[in-house]
């Protein structure tokens, strides 16, 4: 149980939600209309990912789709203490034309270097969150409307 375990804590899942909203923040939109946001962000973690990470989220038996996925992408990174390193990649230009719109966070040097920063602090005190768990399947991924209107997505992350 999440509550439970104090490696788990409230404030650990609230972090990974968080990032999770970052991630969504002004993803495009891809032209095929049978795409989800969550298949958009799944394929931009995969395009920046080391292909054993991948393989090993693929590999759970937890976890089936695409936002499932994306939620133990995060926990894994936050375990690994690498998403730091991960969120600074999203700076290239490269990487946020093709997946982000221009409104986007990660477009947002000044931004991008806080939330670097922000990350930085809180994965050195080494903490251990789930990575696979069935519970991640079964949220709905918020969509790009709803994390639009969040106005506190990045001041709260």
């Amino acid at each position: 149980n999440l509550q439970n375990d104090p490696e788990n804590s409230v404030l650990q899942v609230e972090f990974c939600r968080r990032i999770e909203m970052l991630l969504f923040y002004g993803v495009k939109t891809r032209a095929f209309k049978w795409k989800s946001e969550s298949q958009d962000v799944w394929d931009l973690l995969k395009e920046i990912s080391p292909n054993h990470i991948i393989e090993d989220i693929i590999l759970l038996k937890s976890v089936k789709t695409d936002i499932g996925r994306i939620r133990a992408w995060i926990r894994v990174t936050v375990n690994e203490s690498t998403l730091q390193s991960y969120i600074q990649l999203l700076t290239d230009q490269k990487i946020t034309r093709k997946f982000y719109e221009s409104n986007a966070v990660f477009n947002n040097r000044e931004s991008v270097e806080q939330i670097v920063k922000l990350v930085a602090l809180i994965t050195e005190t080494s903490c251990k969150v789930i990575f696979n768990c069935d519970s991640f399947d079964f949220d709905v991924a918020p969509s790009a409307l709803e994390v639009r209107n969040s106005s506190s997505i990045v001041r709260s992350a």
